[in-house]
C-alpha cells in the first residue's frame, strides 16, 4: 500500500493504493514510514506521492462507516498525521501526481511545499458538497496553510482547483 524508498538524503512515500483512502492499515503504514525517516541520522527531505491518477481521495468513508467504536480513535489518529506533518523535522513536499481531495488534499496541504501537474488532477475540499463537516483539527490545516479567502472559497464551495 505504501513503498519508502531512500535515495540519498531524499526519502520518497509512495502511495499505491488506486485513490489512497484513509483507513486505519493505511494510517499505520504512513505513520511507521515517518517513523523511519524521522529516525534517519543527517540531513533528509520527504517527498510523498501518489500513482496513476490519485495523490489520495481522503478518508475511506465507506470503510469509517463500518469502523464503530474504532472511528473517533481513527479520526483522532489522522488529526495527529496531519499534526505531524505539519511540525515534521524535515523539509516535506507532497507531489501531487493526481487528484487530491477532501484529507487527501488537506494531506498535500500539511506539507511544507506542494507540487502539482498542470495537466492533471484537481485539489478540492468536497465536504460542503457532500454534507460533511470539517473538524476544528482538519479546519486548522486549511486556515494554517492557505489565505483566508482561498481556504474560505475552498472550504464553503468545493471548488476544483487545477495546478
Amino acid at each position: 500500500m505504501i513503498d519508502l524508498d531512500r535515495d540519498g538524503d531524499v526519502w520518497v512515500l509512495t502511495m499505491r493504493d488506486e485513490e489512497n483512502r484513509f483507513t486505519q492499515s493505511w494510517l499505520e503504514e504512513f505513520s511507521a514510514a515517518l517513523d523511519q525517516v524521522e529516525a534517519s541520522d543527517g540531513a533528509r527531505a520527504l517527498v510523498t506521492a501518489g500513482t496513476g491518477k490519485f495523490y489520495s481521495t481522503g478518508l475511506d468513508l465507506e470503510w469509517l462507516r463500518g469502523a464503530g467504536d474504532a472511528g473517533p480513535g481513527f479520526l483522532d489518529g489522522v488529526h495527529k498525521l496531519f499534526g505531524r506533518l505539519l511540525g515534521f523535522p524535515a523539509i516535506t513536499v507532497a507531489a501531487v501526481t493526481g487528484h487530491a481531495f477532501a484529507a487527501g488534499a488537506m494531506l498535500a496541504t500539511a506539507h511544507d511545499f506542494v507540487i502539482m501537474r498542470a495537466d492533471r488532477g484537481w485539489w478540492c475540499l468536497p465536504e460542503a458538497e457532500l454534507g460533511l463537516p470539517l473538524t476544528p483539527a482538519m479546519y486548522s490545516v486549511i486556515a494554517t496553510k492557505l489565505p483566508r479567502r482561498t481556504a474560505a472559497e475552498a472550504v464553503l464551495t468545493g471548488r476544483r482547483y487545477p495546478a
